[in-house]
């Protein structure tokens, strides 16, 4: 199917003006995460020492979720793009530069900004998340993430799943090599996968919808969302097949819609049975250099996990060769009932010399880069 150009004149099934839309925004920062939410509703804090930071102007709460390597520029060209300015509330999921290079610019425009971090963090830290955690001791408007619903409204909730408190306390019990902060739930080291694993892992519900986003979350991380979980065998250097019922209560858990692959897709943190545990009608992969080529990326996903056997329709690439994207975003339009949504694709792209009458960008209807397993296996 080719390229399906909706100009302003042919509009989406809904005007960017309905006040009734969820809009999802995966932004193109070349390299790494960078994910708005607009949620069209007042989100109301429901943990304790957060205090509501909502836009008296706007109807929609506006969520940031990492930032990127580039995420400034890239964030605020495409807030002016869509006639936003504010954000509300942010999640770092954790600390690579990738994720949250940029944040302090962000906080020094928006001082107020209720911003949440991982609890684990290594006494290493890059100067963004060393700020936050003096933040943490000073600001109230700073937060170490904590699991459970974070924000609600009537049709929405934001919900963190993980790390979880076990998981956490494995790694508090080390002894600090340097205790710089004062803070006693800093750790004293860790390692590349091991701050990858305490990625915070965001579960958003909005009418009977689930968008899955669980930042550089690895194979550890995934086997300690749930207690019961498959556990690494040393001695034949294999992690051990997971128990039938764990994989049953992490479908109730985690099922989903629309899903982020964790780590920009990167096979050593995509676990071979989450098919089995998720069955998400969209996917995403954001852009890493390090990790390989994307396509090799998106092969092993439908290949070796085996995505291609489920109900995955699309798999979209966001950054790197995507560069003449500005955003891969899901729009998701309540139905009457407001207890499910329909789910609406749509890739904007930018043009130096637009069609004539129309915006700045315009968008498509289906992303160019739509693979189905049959493509992807004949390359």
């Amino acid at each position: 199917m080719g390229e399906s150009i909706r100009l302003p004149t042919t509009p989406l099934p809904f005007r960017r003006g309905d006040d009734d839309v969820l809009y999802v925004h995966f932004i193109n920062t070349n390299e790494g995460d960078c994910i708005v939410l607009e949620v069209p509703e007042v989100l109301i804090p429901q943990q304790e020492g957060i205090t509501s930071n909502e836009n008296s102007k706007s109807k929609y709460t506006n969520i940031l979720i990492d930032m990127g390597y580039g995420g400034k520029s890239a964030l605020d060209s495409f807030l002016d793009k869509i006639g936003s300015n504010l954000i509300n509330y942010a999640f770092i999921s954790h600390q690579d530069i990738d994720h949250c290079k940029n944040f302090l610019e962000l906080l020094e425009k928006n001082p107020q900004l209720q911003v949440w971090i991982t609890r684990c963090i290594p006494i290493d830290s890059n100067k963004v998340i060393k700020q936050l955690v003096e933040g943490i001791k000073f600001q109230k408007q700073r937060h170490f993430a904590r699991s459970g619903i974070i924000l609600s409204g009537t049709r929405t909730t934001i919900e963190i799943l993980g790390p979880t408190e076990q998981y956490l306390n494995t790694f508090f019990e080390r002894k600090m090599k340097d205790d710089k902060y004062g803070i006693d739930i800093v750790a004293g080291d860790l390692d590349p996968k091991e701050i990858n694993d305490l990625s915070l892992v965001l579960k958003i519900t909005f009418c009977g919808k689930v968008i899955l986003l669980p930042g550089d979350l690895g194979l550890e991380g995934w086997a300690n969302l749930m207690p019961g979980g498959p556990f690494f065998d040393k001695s034949s250097n294999k992690w051990e097949e997971p128990s039938q019922k764990w994989l049953e209560n992490m479908k109730k858990r985690l099922d989903c819609d629309l899903f982020k692959f964790p780590h920009h897709g990167s096979p050593d943190t995509t676990p071979t049975y989450l098919p089995e545990i998720l069955t998400p009608q969209y996917g995403v992969v954001t852009y890493r250099n390090s990790i390989g080529p994307q396509r090799n990326r998106n092969y092993y996903i439908w290949k070796e996990v085996k995505f291609d056997s489920k109900v995955f329709e699309e798999l979209c690439g966001v950054g790197g060769n995507y560069g003449t994207r500005l955003a891969c975003t899901f729009a998701f339009k309540p139905k009457m009932n407001a207890k499910d949504a329909i789910i609406v694709p749509i890739i904007y792209k930018i043009y130096k010399k637009p069609p004539t009458g129309a915006l700045k960008f315009y968008y498509f209807i289906r992303p160019p880069d739509q693979l189905s397993a049959k493509k992807t296996q004949e390359k």
